[in-house]
């Protein structure tokens, strides 16, 4: 849930079918404080990652976690909706033990409103790693987090497997957009790459590892760039490797 510059209230959501494949994205406005909403509005179809429930290295990422933002910031681009998730629909492999019978290779997408979340505009491929490989498969970018500073800039952190052509090894990466979402400049904000450990505490959910990180500007317009907060798993304890929350600024004039 987000709430636009005028008090407009926007709430998105996924919507699964009976096969658990078919899935869709979809968003209500409110303009009344949250009191009622309008009519729903599909915002794009969904191709599920990986096997449609785990990705590569067993951690769950079937769910596509999207994340809404909208521009606060008075500029141009002010009001603009965009909701942002990862999606198989690029590179998809023959896999007869998923539920699709594929494995996607995820990407993260994006797709932006400019008339209160009616209409949506053609989705745009964040991260910008070559796809295929040679061999002919990919590397899993996916479990996005975006945010829009005062600048109305767009910023969006996710992991990123570009580093491993075996699609094992994990990175944090950060993309920023300064013309409303149509390109994206990517940045690697993890000094190491780290494996996908999971299953570590088997009272909770053993395919879990690292969900529903967050990206964040200042609302208040004090100051630009985005924080955001997300997990690494520590390899340096050999027989009990833990996961650390770390946080990165990344400012939206950063050119590097």
């Amino acid at each position: 849930m987000v709430v636009g510059p005028g008090g407009e209230v926007y709430v998105a959501w996924e919507f699964f079918a009976a096969d658990f494949v078919t899935r869709s994205l979809r968003i209500r406005r409110s303009t009344n404080n949250g009191v009622t909403f309008g009519p729903t509005a599909k915002v794009d179809d969904v191709t599920c990652v990986g096997e449609c429930f785990r990705l590569q290295g067993g951690f769950r990422s079937g769910f596509e976690f999207p994340s809404l933002a909208v521009d606060r910031s008075g500029t141009a681009a002010n009001g603009t909706v965009y909701l942002a998730w990862h999606d198989g629909r690029n590179l998809l492999v023959p896999d007869f033990g998923s539920f699709s019978g594929f494995y996607g290779y995820a990407d993260v997408l994006v797709r932006r409103s400019t008339n209160g979340g009616i209409t949506w505009s053609a989705a745009v491929r964040v991260n910008t790693n070559p796809e295929p490989l040679e061999n002919g498969r990919g590397t899993d970018q996916y479990q996005p987090a975006m945010a829009v500073d005062k600048t109305g800039t767009v910023g969006v952190c996710f992991y990123d497997r570009r580093n491993d052509p075996s699609n094992f090894l994990i990175d944090r990466f950060c993309a920023l957009s300064k013309d409303a979402g149509a390109t994206w400049k990517n940045k690697r904000v993890t000094e190491r790459s780290f494996p996908p450990i999971h299953a570590t505490d088997a009272f909770i959910n053993t395919v879990y590892m690292g969900d529903y990180d967050v990206l964040a500007g200042d609302f208040t317009r004090g100051t630009t760039g985005f924080i955001g907060a997300f997990q690494v798993i520590n390899t340096d304890e050999v027989f009990t490797p833990n996961p650390d929350v770390k946080a990165n600024r990344i400012e939206s004039e950063d050119d590097d």
